[in-house]
């Protein structure tokens, strides 16, 4: 992999130089946009396990977890550098665009994105995002994240994407309802039960000895 300017060559000593690097990793990507800006596509193969459109959903999700730090970094963002990711999830959201990310199914990888989407709405001053928002676009959001309420997830890890949205919801959104707050509650406490020691907790209940010993004689 050939260097990257601004993040290879970086020394890492202050705040400054990690917003150089944040925004250096982000620059490369703005030529993969698709044009509504939902989607990224580097082309090349992705070796992922599940379908195209939900891998550059993906591409689209993880960087934001820098546009959320930059948005709430306290310096005037870089507007033309993450309008982009902005704009990504007012189409994506929205149901009647081509670009529109598809309902959450059943064990979609969807809700893997939903924990970057939501944490990017909540680390975000409203000022900056949420308030900046036309009311009919906050309704397409509140309505697509909500759609991971009625879907079946596993029992592990995954609990924290819907944690996310809840919170996002909660917090952000102004959605104060008993589904909200029971489910908020309930996937609390079961990821407690995945406590394991010493502040380590596993990604899903941990596996007994006696457990692994009987699958191995089956």
């Amino acid at each position: 992999m050939p260097p990257l300017a601004g993040f290879s060559d970086n020394p890492f000593r202050s705040r400054s130089d990690v917003l150089v690097a944040v925004k250096a990793l982000l620059r490369p990507l703005l030529p993969y946009f698709s044009p509504g800006c939902t989607r990224i596509h580097i082309p090349v193969a992705t070796g992922t396990h599940f379908d195209e459109t939900a891998a550059q959903l993906e591409g689209y999700a993880r960087p934001l977890w820098v546009v959320a730090a930059l948005l709430m970094s306290g310096d005037e963002p870089d507007w033309d550098l993450i309008q982009p990711w902005i704009k990504g999830i007012e189409i994506g959201t929205d149901a009647e665009h081509p670009e529109f990310w598809g309902h959450i199914r059943d064990y979609d990888q969807k809700m893997v994105e939903c924990e970057m989407i939501s944490f990017l709405l909540l680390a975000a001053p409203k000022e900056r995002l949420w308030g900046r928002m036309d009311p009919k676009i906050q309704r397409n959001i509140i309505a697509w994240l909500s759609e991971i309420h009625t879907k079946a997830m596993p029992p592990a890890n995954w609990l924290w994407f819907r944690v996310f949205v809840n919170l996002a919801l909660l917090k952000t959104c102004g959605v104060d309802t008993p589904t909200v707050r029971e489910s908020l509650q309930s996937d609390l406490e079961l990821l407690d039960t995945f406590y394991v020691a010493d502040g380590w907790s596993g990604d899903g209940l941990w596996r007994s000895p006696e457990l692994d010993e009987k699958e191995w004689e089956i």
